[in-house]
């Protein structure tokens, strides 16, 4: 009875570990969702950039690998930071790939090293890169810059 309870106990912890983070995919767009709230992670370059041009945006891409602890804390502790949170749902366009789908565009800048996040302009032209996880406040800061230098 004690094994019952105790793999009953386990299997519950597991759900609701899972129900802490889930991932929702719609229509060429992946969201992250904690705590209920949501980024927007598009897959298609090219309607993220008409998206930025529309609303005098910059363009955000993360290239993550699977299974990829750097990506998992970027995506986990940084993304999910309620100041950089706001920033880039204020400032940016999201574009989410890993690194087995980058497009043929992006391939000259991504070294096959995980995370790679490019910033470009709303019209294409890149402005920054960073390679590899970075706490959320040297993030933020690296955020700042690039919105001032838009």
């Amino acid at each position: 009875m004690k094994k019952i309870f105790f793999l009953l106990s386990m299997f519950i912890c597991i759900l609701n570990a899972d129900n802490n983070l889930k991932t929702v995919k719609w229509q060429g767009m992946i969201s992250y969702k904690k705590d209920s709230s949501i980024l927007k992670w598009y897959k298609n370059y090219k309607k993220a950039f008409k998206i930025a041009q529309k609303n005098n945006k910059l363009v955000m891409i993360d290239i993550s690998k699977h299974n990829c602890s750097a990506c998992e804390y970027m995506r986990e502790m940084v993304f999910n930071n309620n100041e950089v949170k706001t920033i880039l749902k204020n400032k940016f366009v999201l574009v989410k790939y890993y690194s087995n789908e980058v497009p043929k565009k992006f391939r000259s800048e991504y070294f096959n090293f995980a995370p790679t996040i490019l910033f470009y302009n709303k019209n294409g032209k890149l402005i920054d890169e960073i390679y590899g996880a970075s706490p959320y406040k040297k993030f933020l800061n690296e955020l700042t810059k690039i919105i001032k230098g838009k």
